[in-house]
C-alpha cells in the first residue's frame, strides 16, 4: 500500500483590495489674528491622487478650522466635523458662511457639478483631520473611518492603560 501525502488546503475569499495614495503638499492657511488681521502660514498636508477629492491636515489645523467657524456662525452640535465649501477658482477650503480661516492648497479638486464651490466636511479624528468633498468615495471613506474611530477609540484607550 503507498500513503499518499496529505497537504492542508487553506480556502480564503478574495476581497478586492484598494488604496490610496497620500502625497505631501504646502498649504497656506490663513486665520484672523486678536487684532483681527489676517495671518498666513505654510502648513503640511497630504492629498491624494488627481481623480481624489480629499486632503489630510494636521490635528492643529482642523481644530483651528472648527474653532473658527464656531466663533463667526455660532455653536455647533457636531463636535467631530464642520461643514466647509471648497472654491474651485481660489482652490481654497473655507466656513460656508465666512471667509476666515481659509486653507489653499495648490491643485484642484474633482468639481462635483459645474457650481464654482462644492461642499466639504472636515472629519475631525485620528492622528490627521480628513477634509473631503461631500458626495464623493473619499467622503464615505472619511464617515465610515470616523465611525470605526468611534468605536474604537474606548476598545484602544482601555489597551493603552494595561
Amino acid at each position: 500500500m503507498v500513503l499518499r501525502s496529505v497537504r492542508a488546503h487553506i480556502y480564503t475569499i478574495q476581497i478586492p483590495c484598494s488604496y490610496r495614495s497620500f502625497h505631501s503638499r504646502l498649504a497656506k492657511f490663513v486665520t484672523i489674528n486678536a487684532k483681527g488681521f489676517p495671518t498666513e502660514r505654510e502648513v503640511s498636508i497630504r492629498v491624494g491622487d488627481d481623480h481624489e477629492a480629499y486632503v489630510l491636515v494636521p490635528t492643529d489645523v482642523g481644530t483651528a478650522i472648527k474653532a473658527g467657524c464656531a466663533l463667526q456662525q455660532g455653536f455647533s452640535h457636531n463636535t467631530d466635523s464642520e461643514h466647509l465649501l471648497f472654491h474651485h477658482d481660489t482652490r481654497r477650503f473655507t466656513c460656508t458662511s465666512a471667509p476666515y480661516p481659509q486653507l489653499s492648497i495648490d491643485h484642484d479638486l474633482p468639481r462635483q457639478s459645474n457650481s464654482k464651490t462644492s461642499p466639504a466636511t472636515l472629519y475631525l479624528f485620528g492622528a490627521t483631520h480628513t477634509i473631503a468633498l461631500d458626495k464623493t468615495p473619499d467622503a464615505e471613506f472619511a464617515k465610515e473611518s470616523q465611525e470605526t474611530w468611534r468605536e474604537m477609540k474606548p476598545v484602544l484607550d482601555n489597551l493603552k492603560d494595561m
